[in-house]
């Protein structure tokens, strides 16, 4: 779920709960952007990569129990999952998607294949960041990661 702003780093002021706070905390601070370039850059990234490949667009509870499976992750404060058998048309047969909510980098394991990098900790997109050949991952800490089976 992206709020509106966060592409800019928008803060609200502190106000958890700005329902009935003023225009003053509730506006958007559209200059902002040009401060926070490559947040807005890497949001851009994540709604580029969910328009183009429809595995992250399943809309029912049929398509995601048959093509989505949670993976075992190595410590707590983490999420993992792959998505497989290419819902909607999807032209990627097979992609994880990882989250470190830990403050320092974790490693997870993969199936020794190759995997393609498409989002880490500094960008995001469709375009390929890095190979991963081992079958193990360096997630850094509180990131996310999105891989596709080469």
């Amino acid at each position: 779920f992206l709020h509106a702003g966060v592409e800019f780093a928008r803060t609200k002021y502190g106000d958890e709960n700005s329902y009935k706070s003023s225009d003053k905390v509730n506006q958007l601070e559209w200059l902002r952007k040009a401060e926070f370039r490559d947040i807005y850059k890497y949001y851009r990234g994540l709604i580029l990569l969910r328009k183009l490949h429809p595995a992250f667009r399943m809309s029912t509870a049929k398509e995601i129990q048959e093509h989505l499976s949670f993976l075992k992750m190595p410590n707590a404060n983490m999420v993992g999952y792959c998505i497989k058998g290419a819902p909607n048309k999807e032209n990627w047969q097979e992609i994880v998607v990882l989250f470190n909510g830990n403050k320092e980098a974790q490693r997870v394991g993969l199936e020794e294949q190759k995997w393609n990098v498409v989002v880490n900790e500094k960008a995001a997109g469709i375009e390929i960041l890095e190979t991963i050949t081992d079958g193990v991952v360096l997630i850094s800490g509180r990131s996310a990661m999105v891989l596709v089976k080469a």
